[in-house]
């Protein structure tokens, strides 16, 4: 038996954390506001969920290009923005600008399944627990709270809208609360301020 182990990285930094289970939350939610939609509006939802699914693509493939130029913190917080600002027109609004309103929802989401592994990873230090199974893990609660929460209530579509709203403003909420990541900042010749952004978020010994 080894008498000295290898230290053991501390815990994530509880920032980090809540940006993972916010990213999870809010693309739950998602999925319990569409799963209203369907039940419903059954086939009058077909162009909805088309919207979303497309947007969505279109978030996953532009979202790694985004966050190589915008950096990791400026594309959650765009994504975030988009978010908050799609969900609260789909709730608030029907017909087709209720339409580009899912559409910008399914656009963050896209983006958000990007950058949300990259910021849990690369402002991670080596040992900490991964994050983002812990955040796809609550995404099925979430759903489930959208689900039962709008199908009790008499406005079920603003309801379960709302409460996307109100998710991707929590991830918005957190994102402004972490560095950009160090990695990219090294990559951009920025060294001084990665250390920084490790040190504010982990420690001076750790950074």
């Amino acid at each position: 038996m080894n008498p000295h182990p290898p230290r053991s990285a501390p815990p994530a930094p509880l920032r980090l954390r809540l940006y993972a289970w916010a990213a999870g939350l809010f693309l739950g939610a998602l999925e319990g506001a569409l799963s209203i939609e369907i039940a419903g509006a059954r086939g009058a939802a077909l162009p909805l969920l088309g919207a979303v699914t497309v947007a969505m693509v279109l978030g996953t493939v532009t979202g790694r290009p985004l966050a190589r130029y915008l950096g990791r913190r400026r594309m959650g917080l765009l994504m975030g923005a988009l978010a908050v600002l799609g969900a609260g027109v789909a709730a608030g609004l029907g017909g087709v600008v209720g339409l580009i309103g899912a559409g910008l929802v399914g656009l963050a989401a896209g983006g958000v399944l990007v950058v949300a592994p990259l910021v849990c990873h690369e402002l991670s230090l080596r040992g900490h627990k991964r994050l983002m199974p812990q955040a796809m893990a609550l995404g099925p609660a979430a759903a489930g709270v959208v689900v039962l929460a709008a199908w009790w209530s008499p406005p079920r579509l603003l309801i379960a809208w709302a409460m996307v709203a109100l998710a991707a403003l929590a991830y918005l909420a957190c994102a402004l609360l972490l560095p950009e990541s160090p990695v990219w900042l090294v990559r951009q010749g920025r060294d001084v301020e990665a250390f920084e952004a490790l040190r504010r978020l982990h420690g001076t010994l750790e950074a």
